[in-house]
């Protein structure tokens, strides 16, 4: 309770300094899955959970939440928490995005998947482009999708494939609802 009662405060600070969105760093899975049960994180994380998400609300500002690992048995308790978007969606911890999209798209926006464990570190840029691609038209349907990489972008990660990333997102737009790519 006393960290939670910190983080609120840092948040605040935080919005007073002129932050778009809070970001909470928390993760709560494994690539192989959750750390809890979905009824142990129900009983033991999502009070205080819920306690922190309604006090950045308050300040009006969105809450992104950030886990590693294959998150999705724990996302329905996330959109109860309250939180507004999901970053990370590792697909090297087998997340489908299309799937996520299809199930939680309406209620949560999804940020990541852009694998930053192999795939910006050693594929071909092409590759990249490709994926990126398929991510976006994937997630990209009805908004509510920010293209990131799965985590951070750390040294490993190569400058050709992160301006890869970045090109072939350049080269879609909207249709009406539907992510198109245009050249």
């Amino acid at each position: 309770r006393k960290v939670c009662d910190y983080w609120v405060e840092v948040g605040k600070l935080e919005v007073e300094l002129g932050v778009d969105a809070l970001v909470l760093a928390d993760d709560y899975a494994y690539k192989s899955g959750p750390f809890f049960s979905p009824e142990t994180f129900r009983k033991l994380v999502l009070p205080l959970l819920k306690r922190e998400v309604s006090a950045f609300k308050k300040l009006g500002v969105p809450v992104i939440h950030h886990s590693d690992g294959y998150i999705v048995p724990l996302l329905p308790l996330l959109i109860e928490a309250g939180v507004d978007a999901i970053h990370s969606l590792e697909p090297a911890a087998g997340v489908d995005i299309g799937r996520v999209k299809e199930e939680y798209g309406e209620k949560l926006v999804l940020v990541g998947n852009i694998d930053c464990d192999v795939l910006l570190p050693s594929a071909p840029p092409r590759e990249v482009g490709r994926v990126v691609g398929e991510t976006i038209a994937k997630a990209g349907k009805d908004g509510g999708y920010i293209l990131s990489s799965s985590n951070s972008l750390h040294k490993a990660c190569r400058v050709e494939n992160v301006l890869a990333m970045v090109l072939e997102a350049k080269k879609w737009r909207y249709v009406g609802s539907t992510p198109v790519r245009s050249h």
